[in-house]
């Protein structure tokens, strides 16, 4: 993949904060976004892409924790939810943040608490793309 500003060759795959996905080209420190050029995988429900770290929300199959990092309440919250989908439910994991406000109303502080803990996830493409 080569850099869409100076067009050199990217060798990372992580920026300094370690989020996948995202590089900083050492040439121009441009801030980059990774798009893929083609879907990693293809199932039942089409294609997608993988990526590690906290579900973002949506369905519960398209996530799979890991079974290293995640406490047994976070693997049973999304089996229970998985199963429920299976079954033909609709079921939707909320985002995993929040934020608290003061009495006038700034962002105090944002708590990161995922339903499902931390693992792989699938990124949805949508029809052509």
């Amino acid at each position: 993949m080569k850099c869409t500003i100076c067009e050199k060759p990217l060798t990372g795959g992580l920026d300094t904060f370690g989020a996948v996905g995202e590089e900083v080209c050492e040439s121009c420190n441009a801030d980059l976004q990774y798009e893929p050029e083609s879907p990693m995988g293809h199932d039942e429900r089409g294609p997608y892409d993988v990526m590690y770290g906290h579900f973002g929300g949506g369905d519960p199959r398209d996530f799979t924790p890991d079974y290293e990092l995640c406490t047994a309440d976070e693997i049973e919250r999304w089996k229970a939810d998985v199963a429920l989908a299976e079954s033909g439910e609709t079921v939707t994991a909320p985002p995993a943040g929040q934020w608290f406000y003061d009495k006038d109303g700034n962002p105090t502080m944002h708590v990161l608490a995922p339903k499902y803990g931390i693992g792989t996830y699938k990124i949805r493409f949508e029809d052509g793309e």
